[in-house]
């Protein structure tokens, strides 16, 4: 089975067209926001051949003072530090000691220094290989060409590490925060293989997540700890020690993003639902573990497919179109807007230290924010 048999198949069902979206003309901060939609997993061409590339150097725009971690109280200082040009960037991964920005773009996949976003390496890909997902920390990308097999690659020289055969065809495949695991979601049954990505061996097989769709995802939580399973309009949230699932959580329409805190508590998820009797774009915050629903905020004009928590929990961060909405959690309230970006907002990734948060654009730039004076 070849690239578009694999595309029919479910994998570019996960992806959400992007429309036109506004423009702002200057970074910085603003205080209102709406949303708009990005792919939950980016189509990318796949055929590794590494050559590592120059690309435009990172233009400084106003670097700040001391900066520190982003948190509610000094939101409003955010500002962009650094953009570099990036053909096409959508899904943004940091290694997990902030020294690395790994990214998909129109031509592969890229690595950027994670302070000036200068390009480290880019292996290039395309037919008849699919890039499945990518981890900085291991320094591995997982792609297939068939459904059926799965290249672990090294994530500068493109070169096979190892080769993991399954018995059934994938639907989706994702890293575990610290690259160790690679979660692939099966075809035949609602089941996710856990790979060690060192050894390439099956260590555990989740299961009992139940949907009546053809295509399901999920991702392992930035605990280790939890998985979190996603079919149309469900979301659960898995303990991957115990099997234990909590409360499934149901919405009116298509989840558009799923994110669980650091602590594992917390369950931030982006649908469209009714509020004060009208539908429209929605964010919830779910208690994981009770099925509570905790606070439920206006997204803005249409669904984002990108969120993240700070490292601490207490910021979640969305995007509006060409700008990024910053969410405080404990108030359940949106605090503010950046603007910057010229076209929709694809990605957004807080760094492990909460110092930095990175976003990818379709006005193809990637940028850093930082807070300062």
């Amino acid at each position: 089975m070849g690239l578009r048999d694999l595309q029919t198949t479910g994998l570019l069902i996960l992806l959400l067209i992007l429309p036109a979206c506004s423009r702002s003309a200057t970074p910085g901060f603003e205080p209102t926001a709406s949303v708009s939609p990005a792919p939950l997993q980016p189509e990318t061409a796949t055929f590794p051949s590494a050559t590592p590339s120059v690309l435009a150097s990172p233009t400084p725009v106003s670097l700040p003072g001391e900066s520190e971690p982003v948190e509610p109280d000094n939101a409003v200082l955010l500002r962009q530090t650094v953009e570099a040009s990036v053909e096409n960037p959508s899904r943004l991964v940091w290694s997990q000691d902030g020294n690395l920005l790994a990214l998909m773009s129109g031509s592969g996949l890229m690595v950027l220094d994670g302070k000036t976003l200068a390009v480290v390496s880019r292996v290039e890909v395309s037919e008849p290989l699919y890039l499945l997902d990518f981890s900085p920390t291991s320094g591995s990308m997982a792609t297939t060409i068939n459904q059926q097999q799965v290249e672990l690659r090294e994530i500068v020289s493109g070169q096979v590490m190892r080769t993991l055969g399954l018995d059934f065809p994938l639907i989706t495949a994702s890293y575990s925060p610290d690259g160790t695991l690679l979660a692939i979601s099966m075809s035949d049954e609602i089941a996710v293989g856990l790979w060690d990505v060192s050894s390439g061996q099956l260590k555990k097989e989740l299961s009992g997540f139940e949907t009546a769709a053809p295509v399901y995802s999920g991702f392992i939580g930035p605990d280790g700890r939890h998985f979190v399973w996603q079919a149309r309009g469900t979301v659960q949230v898995m303990d991957m020690e115990t099997n234990e699932f909590g409360p499934a959580l149901q919405h009116e329409d298509f989840v558009g993003a799923a994110a669980l805190s650091p602590d594992g508590r917390t369950l931030a998820t982006a649908a469209g639902g009714t509020l004060n009797g009208f539908f429209q774009p929605l964010i919830k915050l779910w208690d994981a573990a009770n099925g509570e629903e905790v606070a439920v905020m206006p997204a803005g004009d249409s669904v984002p497919g990108s969120m993240c928590f700070s490292p601490d929990g207490r910021l979640l961060v969305s995007h509006d179109g060409s700008r990024i909405v910053l969410w405080d959690v404990s108030a359940g309230q949106m605090i503010g807007a950046v603007s910057g970006h010229e076209d929709a907002v694809s990605s957004v990734a807080f760094s492990p230290d909460g110092m930095r948060l990175a976003s990818a654009a379709y006005d193809g730039t990637v940028r850093l924010w930082q807070t300062g004076p």
